[in-house]
Protein backbone atom coordinates (compact mmCIF):
# COMPACT_ATOMS: atom_id res chain seq x y z
CA UNK A 1 0.00 0.00 0.00
CA UNK A 2 2.79 2.30 0.49
CA UNK A 3 3.42 2.24 -3.27
CA UNK A 4 -0.24 3.09 -3.81
CA UNK A 5 -0.02 5.87 -1.28
CA UNK A 6 3.14 7.16 -2.87
CA UNK A 7 1.42 7.10 -6.28
CA UNK A 8 -1.55 8.99 -4.89
CA UNK A 9 0.74 11.54 -3.26
CA UNK A 10 2.76 11.89 -6.45
CA UNK A 11 -0.41 12.43 -8.42
CA UNK A 12 -1.68 14.89 -5.83
CA UNK A 13 1.67 16.66 -5.98
CA UNK A 14 1.46 16.75 -9.80
CA UNK A 15 -2.10 18.07 -9.56
CA UNK A 16 -1.00 20.72 -7.06
CA UNK A 17 1.88 21.72 -9.37
CA UNK A 18 -0.47 21.94 -12.35
CA UNK A 19 -2.96 23.89 -10.24
CA UNK A 20 -0.21 26.32 -9.08
CA UNK A 21 0.94 26.81 -12.68
CA UNK A 22 -2.67 27.43 -13.73
CA UNK A 23 -3.07 29.92 -10.89
CA UNK A 24 0.15 31.70 -11.87
CA UNK A 25 -0.96 31.77 -15.49
CA UNK A 26 -4.38 33.17 -14.50
CA UNK A 27 -2.67 35.78 -12.33
CA UNK A 28 -0.43 36.79 -15.26
CA UNK A 29 -3.50 37.00 -17.52
CA UNK A 30 -5.30 39.24 -15.03
CA UNK A 31 -2.24 41.50 -14.74
CA UNK A 32 -1.89 41.69 -18.54
CA UNK A 33 -5.60 42.41 -18.83
CA UNK A 34 -5.31 45.24 -16.29
CA UNK A 35 -2.30 46.65 -18.16
CA UNK A 36 -4.17 46.51 -21.47
CA UNK A 37 -7.26 48.11 -19.93
CA UNK A 38 -5.12 50.93 -18.53
CA UNK A 39 -3.47 51.38 -21.95
CA UNK A 40 -6.88 51.47 -23.66
CA UNK A 41 -8.15 54.02 -21.14
CA UNK A 42 -5.14 56.27 -21.74
CA UNK A 43 -5.52 55.98 -25.51
CA UNK A 44 -9.25 56.74 -25.19
CA UNK A 45 -8.52 59.88 -23.17
CA UNK A 46 -5.94 61.03 -25.73
CA UNK A 47 -8.39 60.36 -28.56
CA UNK A 48 -11.11 62.32 -26.73
CA UNK A 49 -8.77 65.30 -26.26
CA UNK A 50 -7.69 65.15 -29.89
CA UNK A 51 -11.30 64.87 -31.01
CA UNK A 52 -12.27 67.89 -28.93
CA UNK A 53 -9.35 69.86 -30.37
CA UNK A 54 -10.27 68.81 -33.91
CA UNK A 55 -13.88 69.87 -33.30
CA UNK A 56 -12.72 73.23 -31.93
CA UNK A 57 -10.54 73.79 -34.98
CA UNK A 58 -13.37 72.75 -37.30
CA UNK A 59 -15.71 75.21 -35.58
CA UNK A 60 -13.12 77.97 -35.94
CA UNK A 61 -12.63 77.13 -39.61
CA UNK A 62 -16.38 77.13 -40.25
CA UNK A 63 -16.73 80.50 -38.53
CA UNK A 64 -13.85 81.87 -40.63
CA UNK A 65 -15.49 80.53 -43.81
CA UNK A 66 -18.79 82.18 -42.89
CA UNK A 67 -16.98 85.45 -42.23
CA UNK A 68 -15.18 85.22 -45.58
CA UNK A 69 -18.43 84.32 -47.37
CA UNK A 70 -20.07 87.42 -45.89
CA UNK A 71 -17.11 89.58 -46.85
CA UNK A 72 -17.16 88.15 -50.37
CA UNK A 73 -20.88 88.85 -50.70
CA UNK A 74 -20.41 92.44 -49.49
CA UNK A 75 -17.46 92.95 -51.83
CA UNK A 76 -19.37 91.47 -54.77
CA UNK A 77 -22.34 93.75 -54.10
CA UNK A 78 -20.05 96.77 -53.81
CA UNK A 79 -18.34 95.80 -57.06
CA UNK A 80 -21.73 95.46 -58.78
CA UNK A 81 -22.77 98.93 -57.56
CA UNK A 82 -19.44 100.46 -58.62
CA UNK A 83 -19.71 98.89 -62.06
CA UNK A 84 -23.23 100.27 -62.45
CA UNK A 85 -22.05 103.69 -61.31
CA UNK A 86 -19.09 103.53 -63.70
CA UNK A 87 -21.38 102.60 -66.58
CA UNK A 88 -23.59 105.60 -65.72
CA UNK A 89 -20.58 107.92 -65.53
CA UNK A 90 -19.24 106.58 -68.82
CA UNK A 91 -22.60 107.18 -70.47
CA UNK A 92 -22.69 110.78 -69.18
CA UNK A 93 -19.09 111.44 -70.28
CA UNK A 94 -19.82 109.90 -73.66
CA UNK A 95 -22.79 112.24 -74.13
CA UNK A 96 -20.71 115.22 -73.02
CA UNK A 97 -17.85 114.25 -75.34
CA UNK A 98 -20.14 113.80 -78.33
CA UNK A 99 -21.87 117.07 -77.64
CA UNK A 100 -25.20 115.57 -76.59
CA UNK A 101 -25.04 117.14 -73.15
CA UNK A 102 -22.94 118.98 -70.64
CA UNK A 103 -21.38 117.72 -67.45
CA UNK A 104 -21.51 119.77 -64.30
CA UNK A 105 -19.27 118.48 -61.49
CA UNK A 106 -20.48 119.24 -58.01
CA UNK A 107 -18.19 118.55 -55.10
CA UNK A 108 -19.06 118.34 -51.46
CA UNK A 109 -19.52 114.64 -50.90
CA UNK A 110 -16.44 112.97 -49.47
CA UNK A 111 -14.66 110.58 -51.79
CA UNK A 112 -17.35 110.91 -54.47
CA UNK A 113 -18.43 113.35 -57.09
CA UNK A 114 -21.94 113.64 -58.31
CA UNK A 115 -22.47 114.07 -61.98
CA UNK A 116 -25.35 116.01 -63.36
CA UNK A 117 -26.24 115.92 -66.99
CA UNK A 118 -27.63 118.96 -68.78
CA UNK A 119 -28.75 118.17 -72.26
CA UNK A 120 -28.44 120.65 -75.11
CA UNK A 121 -32.19 120.46 -75.49
CA UNK A 122 -32.74 122.01 -72.06
CA UNK A 123 -30.76 125.18 -72.93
Amino acid sequence: MSDDRRGIFERADEFATIFRRGAEFAKELVQENERLLHDIQQRWEVAQRQSAEAQRRMDQTQARIQHLDSATARTSERLRRLRAELAEVNAIWHKARTGEGQVLLISGEPKRMRFLQNSKASR
